[in-house]
């Protein structure tokens, strides 16, 4: 798997990555939910979301919520995932 920044650019070691996460989330805590809205527009994907999948016969569709409410942030949630691995 390689990962990229929000430029388009591969990253590639885990330091990198880590430093690409930090920059990006810092720029994020800066901004307000309409720039961050924005921003998240712009650069989610370089390629487009498939939402449903075949598989052996069988169609899965995928849905994303997000917790208005929840108890921790984007990033703190990341963070959690990322050191799980």
């Amino acid at each position: 798997m390689i990962y990229i920044d929000e430029n388009g650019n591969p990253i590639q070691e885990t330091d990198e990555l880590q430093e690409a996460i930090d920059n990006i989330t810092d720029k994020l805590a800066q901004m307000t939910k309409e720039e961050r809205l924005a921003w998240f527009e712009q650069s989610i994907y370089p390629e487009p979301l498939k939402f449903t999948n075949e598989i052996d016969g069988t169609v899965y569709i995928v849905r994303a919520f997000f917790d208005e409410t929840a108890s921790e942030s984007f990033e703190e949630k990341l963070r959690r995932i990322m050191i799980k691995r």
